[in-house]
């Protein structure tokens, strides 16, 4: 929740920094950044549950 926080304290001021905009964005190959950490987050292409595919890297239930 911290982050939330500071987040919500950061976009209030728009002092033209990365808060001013959205802080997740998609980046169009399978990441999502999250401006706050500076992480670069995996999207999973597959839904939970639906059976291993070791050929496809973004399967959620491969480990």
């Amino acid at each position: 929740m911290k982050y939330v926080a500071a987040w919500a304290k950061l976009a209030a001021k728009n002092v033209g920094t990365s808060c001013a905009a959205a802080r997740f964005e998609d980046n169009g190959d399978s990441t999502v950044t999250d401006h706050l950490t500076r992480l670069v987050w995996e999207k999973k292409a597959t839904v939970a549950g639906s059976g291993t595919d070791p050929s496809d890297r973004h399967d959620v239930d491969n480990t």
